[in-house]
C-alpha cells in the first residue's frame, strides 16, 4: 500500500538515491539487473532514512519509452516490497501527459512522484503552480518538485513554492539551485510542516546545506557507495562537521573525476556544472556499478561512454577510497597464493583452505564489503621471511608472516571495531 501525502513528506528526510537504469549491450532493459542493484540499496539501507527515485534523470527517463519507463518503476517497487518508499519519476514536459504518467505510476504502487518543471515552452509563474496544482488534484499520493534550472530552463522562486506547498499533495522539494542563498530562501519561505525542502545536488551540495538544516539530499552516488552517503546524513544530524567533512572528502573524489571526464569533453565546468554537462556523470555511474561489481550496461544516446584510459582511472579512484571491492578480492586472493607459496617454500605441510585466508571483510556472496575491517592472517615459519619481528616462546623467535590488505579506514575518524 502507498505511503500517503503525509507520510511521504516525513520519509523524504533522507537520503534518495536517483537510480541508473541498467541496460544490456543490445540497448534492451537488463531488469535482472535492476532488481539486483534495488535489492543492494534496501539491504544497505534496512534500518536507515533511504528512498529510491527511478526513472529520473540519472536513470535515463529521457531516453526511455513511456512503456519502459513503467516497467522499470513496476521492477523497483515490486523488489523494493514496502521495506523502503519508491518515489517514481514521471515528468513530462506537458500537463496532461504527466498526469497520465504519474497515475500508473500510482496504479503500479508507488509512494509518490517526481516532476520537473516543464522543459520545453518556458511557462508563467502561474502556468507553474497550474501545472503542479493540477497533478496534485489528479493523485492521492505525494509529489515532489524537481525545481532544477539546469535541465528545465528556470527556477521556481521561493514564494511560488510556498505558494505550492499549501497543496496537501505537494509534499517536498527537490532543490536544484547551486546558490546557498537560494536554498537558504526557500527553506525560510516553506513551512517545513507543509514541505520537506531536499538538497538536490548529491553529497557535496548537502555537506554545505547540512549547516541550514537541511533534512536530507538526492545523490547519485549511493548507487553504489550507500555507506558513504548514509554516514554524511548521520554526521550531519549529529552535527559532526567534522565528519562531515571526512566523508565529503571522499566522495568528493568521484565528483573531482566527473569534472575532469566533462573537461576531457571540451568542457571546462565549475564546480557542480560537471554534474551535467553532456550527462557524462550517467556514464560514470554506470561504470561504477560495474566496476563494484553491480549491473551498469551502456547509456542511451546521445549520452558519451568512458574511454578505456577514464574508466582505469575511475577503477583507481574508487580502490583509492576503498570502494573497490573486486581489487580488493584480487589483493586478497594474491595475498593468499604468497601464503600459500610461503609454506610450500618452508614445507610447513599442506596449507589451509582457501576460506581460512580471507578473514577480511568478505560478505556472505562472495563479495568483499569495503567497511568491514580486515583482520590480517599470520603465518608463523621458523626462520624470517617477511613481517615483524615478535616476542620468544619457548626460546625460540617468532615472526610474522605475510599480511592481507591493511583494513579499510573507518568512515569518519575514531578507533576501529
Amino acid at each position: 500500500m502507498s505511503l500517503s501525502p503525509a507520510a511521504m513528506r516525513e520519509r523524504m528526510r533522507a537520503v534518495a538515491v536517483v537510480q541508473a537504469t541498467p541496460m544490456n549491450d543490445d540497448g534492451s532493459l537488463d531488469l535482472q539487473g535492476l532488481r539486483a542493484n534495488t535489492e543492494f540499496l534496501v539491504e544497505r539501507g534496512r534500518g536507515r532514512r533511504i528512498v529510491l527515485v527511478p526513472t529520473g534523470s540519472t536513470g535515463e527517463a529521457y531516453a526511455l519509452s513511456d512503456a519502459a519507463r513503467l516497467k522499470v518503476i513496476e521492477t523497483v517497487i515490486e523488489t523494493a516490497a514496502g521495506r523502503v518508499p519508491v518515489v517514481a519519476g514521471t515528468a513530462k514536459a506537458g500537463t496532461e501527459l504527466t498526469i497520465e504518467l504519474s497515475r500508473a505510476a500510482q496504479r503500479a504502487g508507488a509512494d509518490g512522484v517526481q516532476v520537473v518543471l516543464p522543459y520545453y515552452h518556458v511557462p508563467s509563474e502561474d502556468g507553474m503552480y497550474r501545472h503542479f496544482a493540477r497533478l496534485g488534484d489528479a493523485l492521492d499520493i505525494g509529489v515532489m518538485v524537481y525545481n532544477n534550472p539546469l535541465v528545465s530552463k528556470l527556477w521556481m522562486p521561493p514564494l511560488l513554492m510556498a505558494r505550492c506547498a499549501e497543496h496537501p499533495n505537494i509534499v517536498a522539494d527537490k532543490e536544484s539551485a547551486s546558490d546557498m542563498t537560494q536554498y537558504k530562501a526557500m527553506r525560510d519561505a516553506v513551512d517545513p510542516e507543509q514541505m520537506t525542502v531536499l538538497c538536490g545536488l548529491g553529497d557535496l551540495y548537502f555537506s554545505y546545506a547540512a549547516a541550514l538544516g537541511c533534512p536530507g539530499f538526492v545523490t547519485w552516488t549511493a548507487n553504489f557507495a550507500p555507506e558513504l552517503s548514509l554516514a554524511l546524513l548521520d554526521a550531519a544530524d549529529r552535527c559532526d562537521f567534522r565528519c562531515v567533512r571526512e566523508i565529503a572528502s571522499r566522495i568528493g573524489r568521484v565528483y573531482e573525476f566527473v569534472g575532469f571526464c566533462a573537461r576531457n569533453r571540451g568542457r571546462d565546468p565549475w564546480l557542480m556544472q560537471g554534474y551535467t554537462a553532456g550527462h557524462t556523470y550517467v556514464a560514470i555511474l554506470k561504470a561504477a556499478l560495474e566496476i563494484t561489481g553491480l549491473a551498469g550496461g551502456p547509456v542511451r544516446g546521445p549520452g558519451d561512454e568512458l574511454t578505456v584510459a577514464e574508466r582505469d582511472r575511475l577503477e583507481e579512484i574508487l580502490r583509492e577510497i576503498r570502494l573497490n571491492p573486486r581489487a580488493l578480492q584480487r589483493a586478497l586472493n594474491a595475498a593468499a597464493d604468497r601464503c600459500r607459496e610461503s609454506l610450500r617454500r618452508i614445507g610447513a605441510g599442506s596449507p589451509r583452505p582457501p576460506g581460512k585466508f580471507a578473514r577480511c571483510g568478505i560478505a556472505d556472496s562472495g563479495r568483499a564489503s569495503p567497511f568491514r575491517r580486515a583482520r590480517p592472517t599470520r603465518v608463523h615459519i621458523r626462520r624470517k621471511r617477511t613481517g615483524a619481528r615478535r616476542p620468544s616462546q619457548n626460546g625460540r623467535p617468532r615472526f610474522a608472516g605475510p599480511f592481507l590488505p591493511p583494513a579499510p579506514r573507518p568512515i569518519c575518524g575514531g578507533r576501529r571495531r
